[in-house]
């Protein structure tokens, strides 16, 4: 009998191991959505942690290392991660390598897109890879991630299915959430200042107008005559406030704020969620309770 139960522990033991898919992951936004998906049916590394910059992302051997084991390969897409060649070398061809941004509707920068006062002359006719900023958007990806995993353990798939409607739910609720917080400003405050142009697709789903002092990165620095065109909207336009960056440094703001004597509002994240609050949800919420505190009215 204790041999029976024995073998049959073996057994459910090695079913369980090829129920398990190893996913490499080159965002925390990434790994959330996997991992909401996925739950116990998938391992995760995720080489890109929270708080980190992806426009300065470079994988390491030992990151690249991690790839040759690999069932699947999640990347952000619309060109946000730098070494995308390179990680497509160093990952084996069974594995399936998916550029989760790819299938999600783009934003391109461009002076008569009227998401914007004013558009980052260095960064024109450039498609935006933020495109996390909108919860459709995330909605969709989240699909996307259902659909790879489905494919890669078929005998999950009654779970996956599961676990990306509850997921979508939440995204749902998330949603209203953020609608509802957002109809406490006034459409004329409706004007989000930021940094860089990192909130396109955030300001086109909840009607915004934005206006980024830098480029799609913190590398692509504001030319004098676009800052100079900056400070003149933020004046025309009554912009209630500017918003740095979390861990940015907020130098490049200094002028503007001289220049217009406007206020400070609290750090957005752009890049992704923190460490001490990894979720998708957390990241959500820190952003639209800092905007929605400097610009609706009291």
């Amino acid at each position: 009998m204790r041999i029976l139960l024995t073998f049959i522990a073996l057994v459910c033991s090695a079913l369980c191991l090829q129920a398990t898919i190893k996913v490499v992951t080159f965002h925390p936004i990434l790994t959330d959505i996997a991992q909401q998906i996925g739950n116990e049916h998938i391992s995760i590394t995720s080489l890109l942690k929270p708080g980190a910059d992806p426009h300065q992302y470079r994988p390491t051997p030992s990151d690249l290392k991690s790839l040759s084991t690999a069932n699947l390969v999640l990347l952000m897409g619309k060109g946000l991660e730098h070494s995308t060649e390179l990680i497509k070398t160093n990952t084996p061809p069974q594995a399936v390598i998916l550029e989760v941004g790819r299938n999600v509707p783009s934003i391109e920068l461009t002076e008569t897109k009227n998401i914007f006062y004013c558009c980052p002359k260095h960064s024109l006719g450039a498609i935006d890879p933020h495109w996390w900023h909108s919860i459709k958007r995330v909605q969709t990806a989240t699909r996307i991630i259902h659909k790879a995993l489905s494919n890669l353990i078929p005998e999950q798939e009654n779970n996956l299915k599961v676990n990306a409607n509850t997921y979508h739910k939440k995204l749902d609720n998330l949603y209203r959430w953020a609608r509802k917080e957002i109809a406490r400003i006034p459409r004329s405050h409706r004007k989000l200042a930021t940094a860089h142009a990192a909130f396109g697709y955030f300001c086109s789903e909840f009607r915004f107008k934005a206006i980024p002092v830098q480029g799609l990165n913190k590398e692509q620095n504001a030319t004098p005559g676009y800052l100079k065109e900056v400070i003149e909207t933020i004046k025309k336009q009554k912009v209630p406030a500017v918003f740095p960056e979390h861990n940015a440094n907020p130098k490049i703001l200094k002028s503007i704020l001289n220049e217009t004597n406007i206020t400070l509002g609290k750090p957005l994240l752009a890049s992704g969620p923190l460490p001490e609050s990894p979720r998708y949800e957390d990241m959500v919420r820190h952003n639209i309770n800092n905007i929605v505190e400097a610009l609706a009215t009291k």
